[in-house]
C-alpha cells in the first residue's frame, strides 16, 4: 500500500460525505434515511478522471523546480507562503508559553 503524502481528506455534509486519499482514491456516501441520529446511507459509485500532466507527483515538482532555476520563473510551489505558516505556528507556541498574544513576525 502506497503512503499518501497528501493526507486523507474527509468532507462531511448534511446530505452525505466524501473521502479522498490525496491520490486517486475517492469514496462517497449519500444520506438516504429521513429520521434518527444515525441515518442510513448509500455508497455512491464515483469516478473522477485523474489528469496526468507535467506537474504530477515528485517528478513533476522536481521538473518545475529545475525549470524555475533555468528561467528565473517562480515555481508553482514556493517556500514564500510556507515560511509564513511556520511563523504562525512558532508564534502560537510562543504565545502559549507566554500566556499572552504575540505578533507574528516573518
Amino acid at each position: 500500500m502506497n503512503t499518501t503524502w497528501a493526507g486523507n481528506w474527509r468532507f462531511i455534509g448534511e446530505k452525505g460525505s466524501a473521502i479522498w486519499n490525496g491520490m486517486e482514491e475517492f469514496a462517497a456516501q449519500k444520506v438516504i434515511g429521513k429520521t434518527g441520529f444515525i441515518r442510513k446511507t448509500k455508497n455512491l459509485n464515483i469516478k473522477f478522471p485523474v489528469k496526468k500532466d507535467e506537474y504530477e507527483g515528485h517528478s513533476g515538482l522536481i521538473r518545475e523546480f529545475l525549470h524555475s532555476i533555468k528561467t528565473g520563473k517562480k515555481p508553482m510551489t514556493s517556500a514564500d507562503d510556507n515560511i509564513k505558516s511556520l511563523a504562525m505556528v512558532l508564534s502560537a507556541i510562543e504565545s502559549n508559553q507566554k500566556k499572552k498574544p504575540v505578533r507574528i513576525e516573518f
